[in-house]
């Protein structure tokens, strides 16, 4: 059975993101995916009319600036446990809440709430739609992603370890009390990496492995790790896989 957090510690969260920082961009292939999926799932909704915009872990402004292009005349409230200010000067306005998305005070009466691959780290995530719903104005839209229970499953096999994620049906009760849900649904992100230590390195440089608490790898369990990585996931070329699985939800809060 894989090992589960249920208690992330924000603290290390903030600390390995940091320190994926300068790899982040060029190793983040299936979080731009996911954003540009994002993107597409709000162009294709009726409204435009944000005046008021709220994002969540903007990190260094990849999500944010894709948004920026289709809410030109929004004001913007930036969070994220890191102090990325420095990254947002195409939005020399915006106001920049630093800390914990769960706990901090993101205001309210916002159009829209955006968030690219930021609430898998909730500690409750049940509780996010309420949260939500009350930094969103009556009829705003909540657009985010999570992952299912199924993401990153080589690394869960192979290692034992991996985050809790919950299933569509978990969000689907914990969202209908406060929105009108216009779309859920997952899909499967699969990058082909040169072999399992370029997998490792990999999560490293896009923070992935922020809920490792110091895991140490012996010789000999990194060995392991290896055999059965490429034992259970190469492909006919000789590479190996690696799969993302992001949940997306676009949803109404209810007037």
């Amino acid at each position: 059975m894989a090992e589960l957090n249920p208690t992330p510690d924000k603290a290390a969260i903030a600390r390995r993101f940091q320190a994926a920082w300068p790899h982040y961009q060029a190793a983040a292939a299936a979080q731009a995916h996911i954003q540009r999926q994002l993107l597409a799932l709000l162009t294709a909704h009726e409204r435009r009319d944000f005046a008021s915009v709220l994002e969540i872990g903007c990190g260094n402004g990849g999500f944010t600036r894709l948004l920026a292009d289709v809410c030109p005349n929004a004001h913007w409230t930036l969070n994220d446990l890191c102090d990325t200010r420095a990254c947002f000067d195409f939005l020399p306005q915006a106001r920049f809440v630093c800390g914990d998305a769960e706990q901090a005070d993101l205001g309210c009466n916002h159009d829209l709430l955006a968030a690219a691959s930021a609430v898998q780290w909730f500690a409750r995530p049940q509780d996010w739609p309420e949260r939500a719903a009350a930094a969103l104005a009556h009829g705003g839209l909540l657009l985010f992603n999570t992952f299912d229970p199924d993401n990153l499953a080589e690394v869960r096999h192979c290692s034992g370890r991996g985050l809790h994620y919950p299933g569509i049906d978990d969000w689907r009760q914990w969202l209908a009390p406060h929105f009108h849900i216009h779309h859920i649904g997952s899909e499967a992100v699969r990058l082909e990496l040169a072999d399992p230590m370029a997998v490792l390195h990999h999560l490293k440089r896009t923070g992935v492995t922020a809920t490792s608490h110091g895991q140490v790898w012996s010789k000999g369990r990194l060995a392991e790790f290896c055999r059965r990585y490429r034992a259970l996931y190469s492909t006919p070329e000789g590479k190996v896989t690696l799969t993302y699985t992001p949940l997306y939800v676009l949803a109404e809060k209810k007037r």
